[in-house]
């Protein structure tokens, strides 16, 4: 089931991932492995971000991401 339409008890379980971003980030800006592109906090805590939305069910339609552009 998306994010987006989930009752609010589920969405409230599911804002749980948001409280280990912050861990995530520190997690990738301590071990980068990569040293010809580092990464820089913002990036890193974007990076985690993002993983806590997937986790989360949080998708987009076509349709969605075609107003976001479009705008």
């Amino acid at each position: 089931m998306r994010f987006q339409e989930s009752p609010w008890y589920i969405k409230l379980w599911r804002y749980r991932w948001y409280l280990l971003v912050p861990f995530w980030s520190l997690k990738y800006y301590l071990f980068q492995f990569i040293d010809a592109f580092p990464l820089t906090w913002n990036q890193c805590f974007n990076i985690a971000k993002g993983e806590a939305r997937y986790k989360m069910g949080w998708i987009y339609t076509y349709e969605e991401l075609k107003r976001q552009i479009i705008k």
